[in-house]
């Protein structure tokens, strides 16, 4: 399945986020392309708090894994990991295998290109976010 949408400021990105939270159930990884300040991180932070994560969600471009605890339905944690850094041989040593795919958990990698040939288990979502030309972005979903 493949979906297209236009989101034209910040706050429709974080809604856009929020909305895509409550389609969720648990195991997926999402797969965040786009160039940088395509709102990725913020369309995570709707996410987050469509998951029911409280506080503060920022990018960890410095921490590159960064975990919060969630609270929709049978999601109780949120991973939200920055390859933007990292070669796909450094991305070996994060044991990103071991969090993927948990039914209890949503994982969310920006700058998936940086795991190389490496195949993650759980059910893949990748979303393709723009910069439009005039103003705002778009985000296109393939499952």
């Amino acid at each position: 399945m493949k979906t297209l949408s236009r989101i034209p400021t910040k706050a429709a990105m974080v809604a856009y986020g929020r909305s895509l939270a409550k389609t969720l159930t648990g195991g997926e990884i999402l797969l965040l392309s786009g160039p940088l300040g395509a709102g990725k991180t913020t369309l995570l932070q709707g996410l987050a708090a469509g998951l029911g994560v409280r506080g503060r969600v920022s990018s960890p471009t410095y921490v590159v894994v960064q975990s919060y605890r969630a609270k929709q339905g049978a999601i109780r944690a949120l991973t939200h990991v920055d390859l933007y850094r990292l070669t796909p041989s450094e991305v070996l040593g994060l044991g990103l295998g071991e969090l993927a795919g948990q039914p209890d958990r949503v994982m969310a990698i920006e700058w998936p290109q940086r795991l190389g040939r490496r195949k993650l288990a759980g059910r893949i979502i990748k979303l393709t976010l723009r910069h439009l030309p005039k103003d705002g972005r778009s985000v296109e979903i393939k499952n």
